[in-house]
């Protein structure tokens, strides 16, 4: 079926939640949300298996019982960015056999240890949102693939900043958009809460819902909100299509070239 196209009426400026006002106003939907209200469904594994009282204890603790990660870096990648450098002379301590065989003099090499930068600073804004057909395996393996990313550029020099988007339209044209800051340049990662964000489906389809719910004041049956797409100006975009596969491994090998052009755009960095 094709998808339904909704004009834009009315557009109300972005608003950014800091992580402390995000976890208040989720509370007051567990403590006063209606009946009907798809943040306070009945639990299944679409929606993380955890109610919103559950999902908020998650966000203010961490998922302290979140499953080990496979892989908390890109498997199968190579370096974004080397950490040695060989100098090649006609002294050294190891041979280059290959050039040595050529003739050439140089056939000498050492490494040498380098001091990579590390302000070089990569802003990330990544859409949460997508339909009800999206399974929880697809969120669960978008999730891990992105946290890889995150550790793996963060390995190669670079300081992730990372901003969670969340931008909907109303069936009657109405279009708000959640901005949420969850990593600053600089910060080391807080997995267990990060785990939670990117990997258990509660917190797109309990917590998201639930802002959703609370702005508008109705179930999302009742208002018929589709996700829509915001690209923040100044950040590397990932919408909420991206990433979205029924394995991990192509989840992966999409971070991987996802991260590899962030690299080969960074100028400092090639």
């Amino acid at each position: 079926m094709a998808r339904i196209r909704l004009t834009e009426k009315r557009v109300i400026p972005p608003f950014a939640l800091e992580l402390p006002a995000f976890y208040s106003l989720i509370r007051n939907v567990a403590t006063s949300g209606k009946d009907g209200w798809s943040s306070l469904k009945e639990s299944s594994d679409w929606n993380g298996n955890l109610t919103l009282a559950q999902a908020i204890d998650c966000l203010e603790q961490g998922w302290l019982d979140a499953p080990a990660i496979q892989d908390v870096t890109i498997p199968n990648a190579p370096n974004f960015i080397p950490d040695i450098d060989y100098n090649y002379d006609v002294t050294g301590n190891s041979l280059d056999v290959a050039t040595y065989l050529t003739g050439i003099p140089e056939h000498w090499f050492a490494p040498e240890q380098v001091n990579r930068p590390s302000d070089n600073i990569v802003r990330l804004s990544i859409e949460v949102g997508g339909s009800w057909k999206i399974s929880a395996d697809e969120l669960r393996n978008r999730g891990q693939a992105v946290i890889a990313l995150i550790n793996s550029l963060e390995l190669s020099g670079l300081s992730v900043e990372l901003v969670l988007i969340s931008s909907w339209i109303s069936r009657a044209g109405i279009v708000n958009t959640m901005l949420l800051p969850v990593k600053r340049a600089g910060q080391p990662l807080d997995m267990n809460r990060l785990q939670f964000m990117l990997i258990n489906p509660a917190f797109y389809r309990r917590c998201i819902f639930a802002v959703h719910e609370h702005i508008q004041n109705k179930s999302l049956n009742e208002c018929n909100s589709f996700t829509r797409t915001y690209t923040l100006p100044g950040y590397t975009h990932i919408n909420h299509a991206e990433g979205l596969h029924e394995t991990l491994e192509g989840a992966m090998n999409w971070a991987r070239y996802f991260g590899l052009g962030i690299v080969a755009a960074t100028p400092a960095l090639v």
